[in-house]
């Protein structure tokens, strides 16, 4: 009887101590796994399934994988990529309103993020009807300068490129309302001594307000500054 008391009480433990191991083995292999097919998803403008990818390696590594301070900037869905970062739709904890987040991606673009958050900073102040505004910035890891992530307000619509694609060319009339809004807003930028060295139909977003459009510029200060070659 005491025999078997002791072997049962031998067996809980041990499987106990095996509970206790595989708890406490190592999540980040894992967490690489889901973040790989996160970026594979990306490039494949999956972006349902690179959310749910990032999620997942996020709840088993948060500490290396989460792009911004994910308990803030509550994740709804991934608006887009491209070579700049990624941009989310998020709720904001505390405030309880939609705002885009974008995730930066500046290894190999030449930009330093310091340098970025301080023309958002000269832009916010400008506060300019087409440019969109940023709310807030910084790093997920402050200390180590790593994984810069801008702020911004939600302005619900497509960009022009992606209104085109969809539904053909505008008509001139309304392209040339457009261009002037977009015209102004880099004027006012130029201003305060901040260029957009990007501008493309991708960087501009369009929704229409009645008969009228309004447009908003968008990745301000992203590209890097270009090298212009002089002849002797």
């Amino acid at each position: 009887m005491r025999a078997s008391l002791a072997v049962g009480e031998e067996t809980a433990a041990s499987q106990s101590k095996s509970s206790h191991r595989a708890d406490a083995e190592p999540k980040g292999p894992q967490a690489a796994v889901h973040h790989s097919a996160y970026l594979a998803a990306l490039a494949k403008h999956d972006w349902a399934g690179a959310l749910q990818e990032l999620v997942k390696a996020i709840k088993l590594d948060a500490r290396q994988f989460t792009p911004f301070p994910t308990g803030k900037y509550q994740l709804q869905r991934i608006l887009g990529a491209d070579e700049f970062g990624v941009a989310f739709l998020c709720k904001h904890k505390f405030l309880d309103a939609q705002v885009v987040v974008k995730a930066l991606r500046f290894e190999k673009r030449g930009r330093d993020a310091d340098k970025v958050f301080a023309e958002a900073q000269a832009l916010r102040q400008l506060d300019h009807p087409t440019i969109l505004r940023v709310a807030d910035c910084g790093y997920v890891d402050a200390g180590a300068k790593s994984r810069p992530f801008l702020v911004m307000d939600h302005f619900p619509g497509p960009t022009l490129q992606e209104h085109v694609q969809k539904h053909g060319p505008m008509p001139f009339g309304e392209l040339l309302e457009v261009a002037r809004q977009m015209a102004d807003g880099l004027l006012a930028a130029h201003g305060k001594n901040i260029l957009h060295r990007s501008v493309n139909p991708g960087s501009l977003l369009i929704r229409k307000e009645g008969e009228a459009w309004r447009a908003k510029l968008i990745d301000f200060g992203l590209a890097p500054r270009k090298r212009v070659g002089c002849f002797s």
